[in-house]
């Protein structure tokens, strides 16, 4: 909640309400060591929840007014027996409840040290009205002040602003930012941009998507000398520009469809045969991850350390030289000239991957570049960047890094970092700090969540669409399918949040291939011969499973009729469905991950199994339902 938000700073402190809410702990000797207010405070906190609804209560003013009593009351006997005889006003479900609502009444706790100084209160014991403005200025003392999008006034925290005056006092150096989730990096880039704008500079921002470039455009009133591009924008307008040069020529034309080159016609163009065991089409599903992860590097030449490990851990010296002699193959292919229908698609990926490789670097014309989200980036992007001339200022946080582990920022380059979150409750610490010490990731700060938030983390034994308007969260394709069956089954409207269209034609493909042997389109299922082909690679996914069972009972497309007739496009379905990695740069009141998190070992992909973890828990404002799993996970791992 924004400091400008906030209505009443209440005497009570987090670690105050955890003492209170001990399980192990009886109630009554906790109140009685409490002071008036901090006892007064807890009286409004039980009777928040019953005030929802009524528009006319003040939560400030019923609070003043409880503590004239209980000062009137104190005064004729003492406090211990004013608390003896109120306490039944106070439960522990009650003190739950009630911190729930915190929020909805703009009310906001304190911490220990302001909490026993007592400067809330008048000399006469009364409720000093004038002490959250005292309060609030306090806490803004020191802050930089930057104007927002609309002339909209807003205030960076007392960690933000640190940074902030240090990148005022050396603009020229390169800086790399780790900021935990919802630690504000967004609102941060706006402020140096503010800065920079009113020194001329020429700013380059850049991001991965175009959606989040148009999101840090929609919080400021971006000067003339912003300029925006994406990775793969910046890429092309830097490749060598003579096109007499084939491949010069073919790195231009990116292929934007989600349709690649079935691996059939792969094999054929590349000649791949079964060797050591494996099929053709284990090969080239190698050799693909093979070529991807070469351009995700910052390796001159293609060897078999870019193979994918599900592969290099199973392959025999000959096929481990096979697939490097294919990969190579592949990538020579997108140099030479030829037919276009016989040729691979270009990704944004390998125009990245060949700029980089030709030492192409950013315009000089540029003074500064500003990078948001930097753990989407690949280290081949880093060479490019590295080899600019310009002062870098780059931002992300690299256990969002969903597809793996980040691109690690040189050496000589200053590294900070951002721990406080403005948007995650302090309750979410519990489950964010086990995640950090796990994850493979450089930075272990701890992870500091806001205390003026709070949200209730529920854990769960059996999966099972909520009653309440939820955000659920997968993690593939097959979870989508089939909670989307799920959601539906509860005749509940679905508001998909990914594409409505992706996923029909993954299920109709789904049906026609184990139906009929058809050849499937969507990129998930396009390289499968057949059914049998799928289930032996799917096997072990429980979504999966599910599935499989009901198309073995009958399912059909009428029946995925009905679930796709179900699926609302204005946003108003009661259970929204979208999956993890989508949610980068969202938050949403109450979410919900599935069990199908959980599939498959942690050492398989151990960055991007805990990055996926990470996301999932910090995207929720107010509930959190995760399974027991998770749980049991965070147990195993805290006591290693």
């Amino acid at each position: 909640m924004p400091i400008a938000r906030i209505g009443m700073y209440l005497p009570l402190s987090e670690n105050t309400l955890h003492l209170l809410l001990d399980d192990a702990a009886e109630l009554l000797p906790v109140l009685q060591a409490l002071s008036l207010a901090q006892y007064t405070a807890l009286l409004l906190v039980a009777r928040l929840p019953e005030q929802q609804e009524k528009q006319s209560f003040q939560p400030e003013q019923f609070f003043a007014q409880a503590l004239d009593i209980g000062h009137a009351q104190v005064q004729q006997a003492d406090l211990k027996s004013y608390i003896e005889g109120t306490h039944s006003l106070i439960s522990k479900s009650q003190i739950t409840d009630g911190i729930n609502c915190l929020i909805d009444f703009s009310i906001a706790l304190l911490d220990d040290k302001t909490v026993a100084l007592g400067e809330y209160l008048q000399l006469d014991g009364s409720w000093d009205f004038e002490f959250k403005d005292r309060h609030r200025n306090a806490l803004n003392e020191g802050a930089v002040k930057i104007q927002l999008h609309s002339r909209n006034v807003s205030y960076l925290t007392t960690e933000q602003s640190r940074l902030y005056r240090e990148f005022e006092a050396q603009s020229d150096e390169q800086i790399h930012v780790q900021g935990y989730a919802g630690t504000g990096k967004s609102t941060f880039i706006v402020a140096i941009l503010k800065l920079l704008e009113r020194s001329n500079a020429q700013v380059l921002l850049l991001a991965h998507t175009k959606k989040q470039l148009d999101a840090l455009s929609a919080k400021a009133d971006l000067h003339p000398n912003v300029h925006k591009k994406t990775f793969i924008g910046l890429a092309q307008q830097i490749l060598p520009d003579d096109l007499t040069v084939s491949s010069h020529k073919n790195f231009r034309r990116i292929d934007m469809s989600r349709a690649t080159m079935p691996d059939s016609q792969l094999i054929q163009l590349l000649g791949v045969r079964d060797s050591g065991g494996f099929s053709a089409l284990e090969i080239i599903a190698a050799v693909r991850g093979t070529l991807y992860r070469y351009c995700q590097s910052d390796s001159d030449e293609i060897s078999d350390e870019h193979i994918p490990q599900r592969f290099k851990a199973t392959f025999d010296v000959s096929t481990t030289a096979i697939t490097c002699q294919h990969a190579k193959a592949l990538w020579r292919q997108f140099q030479t000239s030829g037919p276009e229908h016989l040729k691979p698609q270009v990704r944004g990926f390998h125009v990245i991957k060949w700029a980089a490789l030709n030492r192409c670097f950013v315009p000089p014309g540029y003074t500064h570049i500003l990078l948001d989200e930097c753990h989407s980036l690949s280290e081949s992007m880093l060479q490019i960047l590295n080899n600019s001339p310009q002062a870098l200022l780059t931002l992300g946080d690299e256990y969002q890094s969903v597809n793996g582990a980040a691109a690690l920022m040189p050496e000589s380059v200053r590294k900070r970092e951002l721990s406080h979150s403005v948007r995650s409750s302090s309750q979410i610490e519990s489950i964010v700090n086990p995640i950090i010490s796990v994850h493979p990731g450089k930075s272990k700060s701890p992870f500091h969540g806001n205390t003026n938030h709070r949200i209730e983390i529920e854990y769960y034994k059996v999966a099972k669409v909520p009653d309440q308007t939820f955000v659920i969260l997968v993690n593939e394709m097959w979870g989508l399918f089939e909670w989307a069956q799920r959601i539906a089954a509860e005749n509940a409207d679905i508001q998909l949040l990914s594409s409505a269209k992706d996923l029909d034609m993954f299920v109709q493909d789904c049906i026609e291939l184990y139906n009929t042997g058809t050849r499937a389109r969507h990129p998930e299922l396009f390289r499968f011969n057949s059914w049998q082909d799928v289930e032996r690679h799917h096997r072990n996914i429980p979504g999966f499973q599910r599935i499989n069972r009901m198309l073995e009972k009958g399912f059909g497309y009428k029946d995925w009729q009905q679930t796709y007739s179900k699926f609302n496009s204005h946003g108003r379905g009661n259970v929204a469905l979208d999956f993890i990695k989508n949610t980068l740069n969202h938050e949403f009141d109450n979410v919900m991950l599935t069990p199908g998190i959980f599939r498959g070992s942690m050492s398989d992909n151990r960055a991007g199994f805990c990055s996926i973890l990470y996301v999932g828990v910090t995207r929720a404002r107010k509930k959190l339902l995760v399974p027991e799993t998770l749980r049991d996970w965070i147990e195993e791992v805290s006591v290693k």
